[in-house]
């Protein structure tokens, strides 16, 4: 079995574009774009690096009660750059910094609520 997953930390939820991917293997960083936005500012569109690839697991998804807890690996973050962006049109009092995570090396490990939406399927 093979569990294809994408990890990006985003407060406002990014949408992930179609991917232009040739062969996923290994783990990979793609160029993921998405549209930041903050109450009291304009969305601005951002371009940076997601970790997307396939992690293989022998275990079995239980989608039906009782819904045994599985602890599937998940293509995530291993090293990331914090970076900034300043969004337009803030209102006065609003901060127009934007902070988001650049993927710079990503890794098949178990998800952690710390810095990836871990919700199943």
């Amino acid at each position: 079995m093979c569990v294809y997953s994408w990890g990006l930390v985003s407060r406002w939820g990014p949408k992930l574009r179609s991917p232009q991917v040739q062969k996923l293997i290994n783990h990979t960083e793609l160029n993921f774009a998405f549209v930041a936005k903050k109450p009291g500012c304009r969305s601005l569109r951002i371009n940076t690096e997601a970790c997307w690839a396939c992690c293989h697991t022998w275990e079995r998804p239980v989608p039906e009660p009782p819904y045994i807890q599985r602890h599937h690996r998940v293509c995530t973050y291993s090293r990331t750059r914090h970076l900034t962006a300043r969004l337009p049109g803030c209102r006065p009092g609003v901060s127009p910094i934007y902070y988001y995570p650049q993927a710079l090396q990503c890794d098949c490990t178990y998800c952690s609520s710390n810095h990836t939406v871990c919700e199943t399927f």
